[in-house]
């Protein structure tokens, strides 16, 4: 029996505040066609505010990303 490879995917998009409806479209769309072909979505990770209430597990290694980058990941 012949085995497949995993495939790992991550893409950076660079976001429009102004258009985040549109990516939303966009993104729908994209986690469709991935399942599609035998995919797993895992989703997509998008800038928002640290709650207040939360620490980093390891001082001084954390720092908050760009505001403008999202990322989606998804294996095959």
């Amino acid at each position: 029996m012949k085995q497949s490879a995993a495939v790992f995917c991550e893409v950076r998009y660079h976001l429009d505040p102004h258009r985040l409806s549109e990516f939303e479209e966009y993104g729908r769309a994209w986690v469709e066609l991935i399942e599609r072909h035998g995919g797993i979505h895992h989703g997509f990770f998008m800038p928002r505010a640290a709650p207040s209430d939360i620490t980093i597990s390891f001082p001084d290694k954390g720092r908050c990303g760009a505001e403008d980058v999202a990322r989606a990941v998804w294996f095959s």
